[in-house]
Parts: structure tokens; sequence; C-alpha cells
């Protein structure tokens, strides 16, 4: 994460994880409530901190034929959930 995405999106220096820059309008992420200034903490309980290790979580999960993802997603002030979507 860079420091210019902590200052767009005001997340806290101890939060670490990819942030999500940009949710298309009925996309599954928006139905789900994720917005730009979330940070992606984990994918199906492991750590992340790059957006290729978003991806590649997310298609070893679609590759074992699971059809969910759970995330853990913090707001920019740190408050914590946990969020499944959908993997087509």
């Amino acid at each position: 994460m860079t420091p210019e995405l902590r200052e767009q999106y005001q997340i806290g220096a101890d939060l670490k994880g990819v942030v999500i820059t940009e949710v298309t309008e009925g996309s599954v992420a928006a139905g789900r409530g994720l917005k730009a200034g979330d940070v992606i903490t984990e994918v199906a309980q492991d750590a992340v901190d790059e957006p290729e290790k978003v991806a590649e979580l997310i298609d070893g999960l679609k590759e074992g034929g699971r059809k969910n993802a759970l995330l853990m997603v913090a707001s920019a002030s740190g408050e914590l959930r946990f969020v499944t979507i959908r993997l087509d």
C-alpha cells in the first residue's frame, strides 16, 4: 500500500493489506458493501499485502472448486468485517 493511497483514503498507518480503489456499480463486490478505500487484509484466512497475492489466492480457490471466497476487509478506520464473495 503506497503512502499516496493511505493519504487519499485516510487509512491508518498500522493497517496492512490491499486497498480497493474502485468498485463497479451493480457488481458482486458492490452488492456485498465493498467500496473504494476498504482494505482486504485476508483471503481465505491468508494475510495479503499485494494485489497479486489476492489474485493468486482467489485463482487457487477457483481451481480447487470453491464457489465462494471469504475475505477479511477493514474500513479505512480499521473496523474489520468478513465478506463472502461468489466466485464465477
